[in-house]
Order: structure tokens, then C-alpha cells, then sequence
């Protein structure tokens, strides 16, 4: 949302649509809450967003959405095979001298590709690591037998189900990349 879109006084809140503490907020709250929700994790560190631009859509972003980009958007190096391709055909045609945008965020809102975020933790410390270590070998053992036991009580039908099911995706489709004629 540009400052336009807001109204004439950033500083005046708006209501949101469902009761809740604060009752309103500014513009200025809209802009960290960009922010401020990414830094939000769950107590099993587990948290991931998928982020996505609409299909057929112009945008034009505002000056902070483009700091936000630089700090929060995908990186490169991680991009499917298909999609890097993609990039690199994009950034040889795209003229960074005639635009504000950079060219992986008009790249991403041109062609409505998504990505996953999600926060990686590191440490230095072996004891930190020790820990960290122990805890994800437990939430992949706890997850081994959470699908061991879901495998043994659902039916070979709902597997199926899902492989036709839209909602179920390849990791392509994470990023956007779909094979088939919508």
C-alpha cells in the first residue's frame, strides 16, 4: 500500500474490521508490520512463510517496499533450476538504468512468482550447536513418527486425493512455476 492508498494522514489510524488491541493502526504501523511479522517464530522454530505477487497485476511499489525487498526478499542462489534460467534471460533484458526496481523484485512481480521464507538459525558455540543439534535430530524424529503413524491409519484413497488436489503442490509450484495451462 502506497501513502496514497491510505488517505490524507498517515497518522490517523483505522479501524480494523474484527475487534482487537489496538483498535486501529497508521500507516506507519502497516509499513512495520512488514517488517515486525517476519521476526515472529513459534516455540518449535518452524515457522515459514510463502509469499507471492498476484497474476496480472501492475504494481508500483513504495521506497520502503523496496528496502523491505532488499532485506526480506529471495535469494537468487536458491531459485530453482528453471527459475535462476529464467532470471538471468530477465536480467540481460531488463535496464537497471531506467528503473527503481531491481530487477529480481520486477522479475518475482512480473511473472507472479512466489517464494518460502524461512529464518535458518547458526551459532558458533559448540555447546550452542550441541543443543541446536539435539533439538532438530528430536523434531525429525518426532516428525518420522508422526507420518509413520499417519501413513498406517490413512487409506491409499486419500493419498491419491492429494496427488490430484491442486492445494497439494511440487516444490516448482512453491516458486510459481507452473507446467500445466491454467
Amino acid at each position: 500500500m502506497q501513502p496514497r492508498h491510505y488517505g490524507t494522514n498517515l497518522n490517523q489510524p483505522k479501524r480494523f474490521s474484527a475487534p482487537f488491541d489496538p483498535a486501529g493502526y497508521t500507516y506507519w504501523d502497516y509499513i512495520d508490520a512488514w517488517t515486525n511479522v517476519f521476526w515472529h517464530q513459534n516455540n518449535k522454530f518452524k515457522h515459514s512463510w510463502l509469499i507471492y505477487f498476484k497474476n496480472n497485476t501492475v504494481y508500483n511499489f513504495p521506497n520502503w517496499f523496496l528496502q523491505w525487498w532488499t532485506y526480506f526478499g529471495p535469494i537468487p542462489q536458491l531459485f530453482p533450476e528453471e527459475v535462476q534460467q529464467g532470471f538471468q534471460q530477465f536480467n540481460r533484458l531488463f535496464n537497471n538504468q531506467e528503473s527503481r526496481i531491481p530487477a529480481d523484485l520486477m522479475y518475482f512481480s512480473s511473472f507472479a512468482l512466489s517464494w518460502i521464507f524461512s529464518w535458518q538459525y547458526s551459532s558458533k558455540s559448540k555447546e550452542s550447536l550441541a543443543q541446536n543439534l539435539k533439538e532438530v535430530l528430536q523434531l525429525l524424529q518426532q516428525e518420522e513418527e508422526e507420518e509413520s503413524s499417519k501413513k498406517d491409519v490413512g487409506s491409499s484413497k486419500d493419498i491419491d486425493d492429494q496427488d490430484d488436489d491442486p492445494f497439494y503442490q511440487n516444490e516448482d509450484d512453491c516458486f510459481g512455476i507452473s507446467l500445466e495451462d491454467d
